[in-house]
């Protein structure tokens, strides 16, 4: 055994000692208590889907569809003159500002693309055109002695195309 050559094995070490990780009664015990708590408001979830869901009913009616009606001012003036009566489709504005006097000032006009018509309503106060500013409208109106001016006889939204 002498001419027996030896392997070079390298001498074993010991492994360190990791001490092992102490968990506390106390960790333990708020992560139990997160875990219940998850599964109270998960199941607390569940429950009340499946009470909305029972409280659904089913549609067995068909589906219909109601013409829309076009909304409408039609101002009462018994001194309409039918010579002169213009109708005039497009778009209706409303304009809020100043008037050159220092005072609130509305103006009402109606333009097809290619002229713009001041439109003159049969009083001041007309709260049912607003709901037409934005809108394409049909008018009927009588000229005026000013150019491109109307005076409102009636006004109605059109439904587009």
């Amino acid at each position: 055994m002498e001419n027996e050559i030896q392997p070079n094995i390298p001498p074993v070490q010991p492994l360190p000692q990791i001490p092992t990780p102490i968990v506390s009664s106390v960790s333990l015990s708020r992560i139990l208590l997160f875990i219940v708590l998850e599964l109270i408001v998960i199941s607390g979830s569940v429950f009340a889907g499946i009470q909305i869901g029972k409280k659904q009913v089913i549609n067995t009616n068909p589906i219909t569809i109601q013409p829309t009606i076009s909304p409408t001012y039609s101002p009462v003036d018994t001194n309409i003159d039918t010579k002169n009566q213009v109708g005039l489709r497009g778009m209706f504005t409303i304009i809020w500002g100043d008037s050159q006097d220092g005072g609130s000032s509305v103006s009402y006009s109606v333009s097809n693309g290619t002229q713009m018509y001041n439109i003159l309503p049969v009083s001041d106060e007309n709260p049912d055109l607003l709901k037409f500013n934005g809108k394409e409208v049909q008018i009927i109106g009588i000229q005026t002695e000013i150019p491109n001016t109307l005076k409102l006889i009636s006004i109605k939204t059109v439904d587009p195309q």
